[in-house]
This record gives C-alpha cells, structure tokens and sequence, in this order.
C-alpha cells in the first residue's frame, strides 16, 4: 500500500468515526508495508493530514482540504517569527517554495 494510499484509509476510517477497520476476511491479499492486521486494521501514518482529509470529507467539501493547506503553508512561510528571522528571508523562502 503506498502512502497515498494509507492515507486514504486513514481519511476514510476517520470520516467514519473510527480509528482503525475490521480485518478484512483475506488478509493475505491486502498486506502491505506499514500495514498492521491484527484484530484489527491499521497503517503506520501519522495521523494528522488524514484527519484533516476526513474533516473535508464529513463537511462534503473534501476538494477544498488542500487548497486550504496550502494557502495555510503560504502564510506560515511569508511570516516567519521576527525575531529568528528577517522578512526577507521569508520572502526567499516562499519563492523556492513555489
């Protein structure tokens, strides 16, 4: 399972109020790296991203998850705290960014 993936059953696990699926009834055909079965199923990603995919999923606006991410990374590197950094620095850095 590559990691686009794990986070897509993440997402849908979270968009359905769980933290982990039901084994499936072959779990030979579904194994993968970073996959755990046991009485349980899971992957090994962290859980934010996903969570935050579920949040679009649940509100029905799934499409507007990363262009919200994104525009959020923007600022976040367009304004860097002052006191580490000047703001042309910032600049710089939103410009090797794109």
């Amino acid at each position: 399972m590559s990691t686009p993936a794990r986070t897509c059953f993440k997402r849908a696990c979270f968009a359905h109020g769980m933290l982990t699926a039901p084994p499936p009834p072959e779990p030979q055909f579904f194994g993968a790296l970073h996959t755990i079965f046991s009485d349980k199923w899971y992957t090994v990603c962290p859980p934010g991203y996903p969570a935050i995919l579920a949040l679009g999923v649940i509100f029905k606006i799934s499409w507007l998850a990363n262009p919200v991410l994104g525009a959020l990374t923007e600022v976040k590197v367009k304004t860097p705290p002052r006191h580490l950094t000047p703001q042309s620095i910032g600049s710089s850095s939103l410009t090797l960014c794109r």
